[in-house]
């Protein structure tokens, strides 16, 4: 394959990454780009793209920006960590472009590629987080730039599936949202004119949940995609890890706000004896005898089909909110119907999977491994249940009438 490679600011010909290309049998065009004359750098580069021809181009950081502003026709583009608002009027990119940037990046933001993305249209999986720094020189950020090279240069760089795919999913989670919003509406309208005291607290906690997590965190989520899960992602730890502890602190989270409904109970007109949303009103009986302990267990299950699968966030959203109505339907059977459980539980995994690496070599997914991700964090709930267990012997917890 012949790549054309456009060197950054103050870089030379022949660095580590053309050298890495070409030592993986790859002929590489490198020329030498002007540091003082963006224009003039922007003429080497097409002079040199219009006599090599080359399969895919290359640019890093500045080169990046070179890339982005030479007319390549349909060739594909890799850019690393482009800094497109430094140099050149290029303000989009064309859709065979693939973007290789670290969230640690103190020189170039993550940010700004991941405005670039939305500037051009292109999905989320277009861009990769990989590296420790500007340089995506390691071993890590080298092996992904030789796999997108390779995977652009032979039309394969944005899998034209999972785009479609993703956007099933998101369609599929667009009706389900309407759907509960019609349904609880409804519900509402119903039970929060009836005269049953302990169901109009009931609902009014649940409407509290849902505003909160769902409607204000959900509103909240796209911002904090953009802000909170580059600087998530460049924290130096395995990356399962990382998922696992995120989602737990999602969760942690949304048991605040649950926990918190079952205590607003005598505002609601009832008792936290009769009406109740939680096992408890005492925030760390819930999460260590009752809800996070068990979902611990199920996000290691995660991190693991994550490592063997290539699942996209919002699949994951729509999986495991799947998984929790299951699991909330064990309590109560009408929760299958009540669509809104599949944003609670998802959004507690949402965000965390933004924060999985796309090089981490898992397969391409299939329908089956959609039907597995589903049941398989419910095997979760055995050491889950048994520590759950465990703990509550220990701290003498005592859980709220009608609680298992």
């Amino acid at each position: 394959m012949k790549i054309l490679f456009l060197h950054g600011w103050t870089s030379t010909p022949g660095g580590v990454k053309p050298a890495y290309l070409k030592s993986h049998g790859h002929e590489v065009l490198n020329p030498a780009l002007p540091d003082e004359d963006f224009d003039e750098a922007v003429r080497v580069a097409q002079a040199e793209f219009d006599r090599g021809k080359p399969d895919v181009v290359v640019g890093s950081s500045r080169g990046g920006a070179v890339a982005m502003n030479i007319a390549s026709g349909s060739t594909p583009l890799v850019l690393l960590c482009p800094a497109w608002k430094r140099w050149g009027s290029a303000t989009t990119v064309k859709p065979n472009t693939v973007i290789l940037h670290s969230p640690a990046d103190e020189t170039i933001p993550f940010a700004e590629s991941q405005e670039l993305l939305r500037n051009s249209g292109l999905p989320e999986s277009a861009i990769t987080m990989v590296g420790t720094d500007h340089r995506l020189a390691d071993a890590a950020p080298l092996e992904a730039m030789l796999k997108a090279a390779e995977a652009a240069g032979a039309g394969t760089a944005v899998p034209p599936k999972r785009q479609s795919a993703d956007r099933i999913t998101r369609w599929l989670l667009i009706v389900i949202g309407i759907y509960s919003v019609l349904l609880v509406g409804l519900l509402n309208a119903v039970i929060l004119n009836s005269d049953k005291a302990r169901d109009r607290a009931i609902f009014m906690m649940a409407d509290g949940m849902i505003l909160l997590w769902i409607i204000i965190g959900g509103s909240l989520t796209p911002l904090l995609r953009r802000r909170l899960v580059p600087r998530i992602a460049a924290i130096p730890i395995d990356w399962r890890v990382r998922f696992v502890l995120f989602c737990t602190a999602m969760a942690l989270i949304e048991e605040i706000i649950t926990t918190t409904m079952t205590n607003l109970a005598p505002v609601f007109g009832s008792t936290p004896e009769e009406a109740h949303i939680t096992a408890s009103t005492n925030y760390f009986h819930v999460v260590l005898c009752h809800s996070v302990v068990l979902f611990f267990f199920m996000f290691i299950i995660w991190a693991w089909m994550l490592a063997r699968w290539d699942i996209s966030p919002p699949k994951v959203l729509l999986l495991f909110g799947i998984t929790g109505s299951l699991a909330e339907a064990t309590l109560n059977p009408t929760s299958l119907i009540a669509g809104f459980w599949v944003f609670v539980y998802g959004l507690m995994v949402y965000l965390p999977a933004c924060t999985v690496p796309r090089d981490r070599g898992a397969k391409p997914l299939r329908w089956w491994h959609c039907v597995l991700a589903v049941f398989l964090p419910l095997l979760g709930v055995i050491p889950g249940g048994l520590a759950a267990t465990i703990l509550r012997r220990l701290l003498d917890v005592h859980f709220l009438p009608g609680v298992q």
